[in-house]
């Protein structure tokens, strides 16, 4: 189907070779390669995480934020750590309170995409002449930084206090650069999540970093929505069409043809799947939106919308993949896993898709892939199968969203996103439900 050959962008390895607001192509690849650099061996992004405290205050963040940094694998995530220790020793910032200078420069950064005028900085940066070792000085009028990672540093703690004391002043504000959507990412006082033992996960309601590298943005929720921890499974959905039995169509959606479209294609599902109830809690593939879209409503529910998926997903540090930044080919059920190997760039991807040389795969069940678990504790929201969102097109198309077993690692990005006729009912494609309401523990 055309959403297995989705508009992707670059690749996660590639992304640090070159400068944050740039977009890495498959010719930098090609060129690498003819240099005799495997891409795949390339420094690797490490997670590093903090304990979570909602009520985070300026030193906890830039302190937290310079740990962070100076423990990852990534050069230019490191000399952001030095750049920022060194503010906070600088002789020029006045008093004791560099920290409250970290946060002027990274605001106006972030919502102005300037370095803020000496005025806004009066009484915590000195107006002396520049030092040797300054890494901050004020010329002509405005604030200069000796490195340009100190000011995306600030701009990454900043928006990270901001988001988790749930500014909604921010929403609405695009990210300075894919840079500081990663510092802030490794600053984040989030856990690594864990796969849920609750049926419904609260999806983040305060603002988050959602969108493609070059034109990320921050958004929020209007209202709060729990999501399906999982995918709706084979045996649920049976039991679905079961109940509606002979007077199906008090369940069919506005705008549906006829009540077919509730069906699935089951001859499009392997190994008897809809027959064998050892197969059962294999997640439901071959439904159309129409189906998906009645089996929600039944349930008491409705299909997320694109923006609610990818909340859920990323939650409020913008990671990369639902899991986090960095990924292997075992971390989610993809093509990487199951050619055991590398794909990288769409290029490879699709010339071993067409030669017939990347072994065939299939959904598997929740939980097989345990460290693909999104921010919010979902499970399988990268790989595995697209799933269904509720935001249609005009063209009769609705989007989709997380990639499938039969798609490349890079595809699975949080932010990549496919369009599906929505009578298509493809063995690449399933659905989880959206609840409105929170639960007591709130999200």
């Amino acid at each position: 189907m055309s959403t297995r050959m989705p508009l992707l962008l670059d690749d996660p390895v590639l992304r640090q070779l070159i400068d944050a607001n740039s977009r890495t192509s498959e010719k930098l690849a090609r060129e690498l390669r003819t240099g005799g650099v495997d891409p795949a061996t390339l420094p690797a992004f490490t997670i590093l995480k903090l304990d979570r405290n909602e009520q985070s205050d300026a030193a906890e963040s830039i302190e937290g934020l310079i740990s962070s940094l100076a423990s990852d694998d990534d050069v230019i995530v490191r000399s952001a750590a030095t750049e920022m220790h060194r503010l906070l020793a600088d002789q020029s910032v006045s008093g004791a309170d560099p920290r409250r200078l970290a946060f002027i420069i990274g605001e106006s950064l972030f919502r102005e995409r300037t370095l803020p005028s000496a005025a806004r900085v009066t009484g915590v940066l000195k107006s002396e002449s520049r030092e040797p070792s300054s890494v901050v000085w004020i010329e002509d009028g405005f604030v200069r930084l000796r490195h340009r990672s100190l000011g995306e540093a600030c701009a990454a703690a900043w928006y990270v206090d901001r988001a988790y004391q749930r500014d909604m002043s921010i929403v609405g504000l695009d990210v300075p650069s894919d840079l500081v959507r990663r510092l802030a990412f490794v600053q984040s006082p989030v856990t690594p999540a864990s796969i849920s033992d609750q049926a419904r996960v609260d999806i983040w309601t305060g603002p988050g970093i959602v969108g493609p590298a070059h034109e990320a943005t921050v958004r929020s929720l209007g209202s709060p929505v729990q999501l399906a921890a999982k995918s709706a499974t084979v045996v649920e959905y049976l039991d679905f069409l079961r109940a509606i039995g002979t007077d199906p169509g008090q369940w069919l959606p506005s705008g549906a043809p006829h009540v077919g479209v509730l069906q699935p294609l089951v001859e499009r599902m392997p190994n008897g799947r809809v027959s064998d109830p050892a197969q059962g809690a294999l997640p439901m593939t071959t439904v159309s939106w129409w189906g998906a879209t009645a089996y929600s409503a039944w349930v008491g529910g409705r299909l997320p919308t694109s923006l609610e998926w990818e909340l859920a997903a990323r939650g409020a540090d913008g990671r990369m993949f639902p899991w986090g930044d960095h990924a292997t080919r075992d971390t989610a059920n993809c093509a990487d896993h199951w050619a055991d190997d590398d794909l990288i760039g769409y290029e490879a991807w699709k010339a071993r898709m067409d030669q017939g040389s990347i072994p065939t795969g299939g959904v598997s069940q929740a939980g097989m892939f345990p460290h693909s678990t999104s921010a919010c504790g979902a499970v399988d929201m990268g790989g595995n199968h697209w799933e269904w969102t509720s935001t249609t097109l005009p063209s009769g198309r609705a989007v989709i969203a997380g990639g499938s077993y039969d798609n490349p690692l890079r595809a699975l990005r949080a932010s990549t996103r496919g369009y599906y006729s929505l009578g298509g009912r493809s063995n690449a494609v399933g659905f989880r439900v959206a609840f409105d309401g929170m639960s007591s523990s709130g999200g």
